[in-house]
């Protein structure tokens, strides 16, 4: 069986989430609800591209409005009137891996828009170690994150990586954060102003010899236009 629906606007009554389908531990078919569109791209891509970050989402749209919560309750109520979308597609079987291609196809379609992965020359933050890195170099023990006050971060024997995903999926950072430190080793950080403020996060990490600056990249990120 095959089934696809997609509706603009919000519906009272549904909640804004997801439901899955499933027969044992195959997903065959999901739905998405009350959701704005940008968000729906989103839950789709990440899925297709595991760990794609927000901000590698390039909007090429007439009117930008659309795509962004406004701030006040009365002006957001309204607009959840008009930019909420619902999507549900169901696929046969033998068809449930190609699932959420499925689904970013149906958006493509239904939408008025077009989202696909491209590369382009894009502003983003390069972290860099110009010198010889400071005290990175982990002590050793388990591979954690710890989080105190909701506030305070401590890595622990950590790839670097790791550091580059929490920097990407930080609000104050729009713009994409790429490695570019040659850092090859696990290392232990902490960062105990946390990561609420793009001056501190690039003072923290001056003090491990590491740099944080915008830059321009090839990179591969997710494009959406309107149709044509």
């Amino acid at each position: 069986m095959s089934y696809t629906i997609f509706l603009k606007g919000r519906f009272d009554g549904l909640p804004s989430g997801n439901r899955l389908h499933r027969a044992g531990d195959t997903l065959y078919g999901r739905g998405i609800t009350n959701t704005p569109l940008k968000d729906m791209y989103l839950t789709i891509v990440r899925e297709i591209y595991p760990r794609f970050a927000e901000n590698r989402i390039l909007l090429e749209v007439k009117e930008p409005s659309k795509w962004t919560v406004p701030a006040t309750d009365y002006e957001r109520d309204a607009w959840y009137k008009e930019n909420m979308y619902n999507l549900e597609v169901i696929v046969p079987m033998q068809q449930a891996p190609h699932l959420y291609s499925e689904m970013l196809q149906e958006l493509n379609r239904s939408s008025g828009y077009y989202g696909k992965m491209e590369h382009k020359n894009t502003a983003c933050m390069v972290l860099s170690a110009p010198a010889k890195p400071g005290d990175l170099h982990t002590k050793g023990g388990k591979t954690e994150v710890q989080i105190n006050n909701e506030k305070q971060f401590r890595f622990k024997n950590i790839p670097i990586k790791t550091l580059i995903a929490w920097l990407n999926n930080n609000s104050v950072i729009s713009i994409p954060v790429i490695d570019e430190t040659g850092i090859d080793f696990p290392v232990d950080m902490d960062f105990p102003e946390g990561f609420s403020d793009i001056e501190q996060i690039s003072r923290r990490l001056k003090r491990y010899g590491l740099v944080l600056q915008k830059a321009e990249r090839d990179m591969e990120v997710f494009v959406i236009r309107e149709r044509e």
